[in-house]
């Protein structure tokens, strides 16, 4: 074979060569691009597409929002959560009105206390809550308000002394409150107006044949003869319409005995007279002490015959 053969041959050869590494080339590119086309794809499909965008092929709405159309909108939370501890018409997490009804209850009412959309109190005037009262009350949204100091004058009794209530039950008289019904004079059925409570002070506190000590001086307490009380003159300057005479060892007390209500005691809710009894008892001792002036005390304004029973003894309450 000639040498110009030899040639034609060789180039034939490398032509070849080359055409089949560029084809590989060709290939393994083409292959790559594939590849990374797909890969390119498959990430544009995961990314998530939040609220207000449009959605792309292969694409979907993020956890936030819900797919309309080819766009994704906000999600809304369900109403139980939107309303959690509001009230009225409130605007849900995307921005939508959602009406969540009054679902207060008690003294609480929507906007209540100054908060828009949130159940509250609003409290109502010191005045009213301070109404014939002194020392710390409570409101009617329960929060304390100061009634100022208010030590001596008038007579009252110590917390723990029972209250005869018109329904034939009794109750300490620290948890009587306006508007509850209590038993007078004569089985009579009186309402508190008010709840007097000022401290003991300089004052003694009395004990009536050998009891608790549990009243002041200037309490007027009915007895066989009429009111009495240990100090007439302090009495006199309440109730100075009524005439007090002085209680001594000796007068006869009258104390309730019993009372006629009912079936279904603790449910009654009218203001008709009940029976009562009544009987006498000697008052053998009466005996005053001195104690802490910072001592909480309690008494009555009624309507009606302005009387109740405190620890079974007829007494007049603080106003005529």
């Amino acid at each position: 074979m000639d040498d110009a053969n030899r040639l034609d041959i060789y180039a034939r050869t490398l032509s070849a060569a080359t055409t089949r590494r560029a084809t590989l080339r060709l290939l393994a590119g083409g292959a790559l691009g594939a590849v990374l086309l797909r890969s390119s794809s498959e990430e544009a499909a995961a990314a998530c597409v939040r609220a207000g965008k449009r959605l792309k092929h292969g694409q979907r709405c993020c956890p936030d929002a819900v797919r309309s159309g080819r766009r994704c909108v906000c999600r809304s939370d369900d109403a139980a959560a939107t309303c959690t501890g509001r009230c009225g018409t409130v605007q849900d997490n995307c921005g939508r009105a959602v009406d969540c009804g009054n679902t207060c209850s008690g003294t609480d009412t929507c906007g209540g206390g100054g908060a828009a959309n949130v159940c509250g109190c609003t409290p109502e005037p010191q005045a009213t809550t301070c109404d014939h009262r002194c020392g710390a009350e409570k409101n009617n949204c329960s929060q304390d308000v100061n009634c100022g100091t208010c030590i001596g004058g008038g007579g009252c009794f110590v917390a723990g002394t029972r209250v005869a209530m018109a329904d034939g039950t009794s109750r300490s008289i620290e948890l009587v409150e306006s508007g509850d019904r209590v038993l007078g004079r004569n089985g009579s059925v009186n309402r508190v107006l008010a709840v007097h409570r000022p401290l003991l002070g300089d004052r003694h506190l009395y004990a009536l044949n050998g009891g608790p000590f549990f009243v002041t001086a200037g309490h007027p307490i009915w007895s066989a003869t009429g009111w009495k009380a240990v100090d007439p003159a302090a009495a006199a300057a309440d109730v100075p319409q009524l005439t007090v005479g002085r209680l001594a060892v000796g007068d006869q007390l009258l104390v309730l005995a019993a009372i006629a209500v009912p079936a279904l005691a603790g449910h009654r809710d009218g203001d008709e007279a009940l029976d009562v009894e009544q009987e006498p008892v000697l008052l053998s001792s009466l005996e005053g002490r001195a104690a802490d002036p910072a001592t909480p005390l309690y008494n009555l304004h009624l309507d009606g015959d302005h009387t109740y029973f405190a620890d079974d003894l007829l007494v007049h309450n603080k106003y005529f």
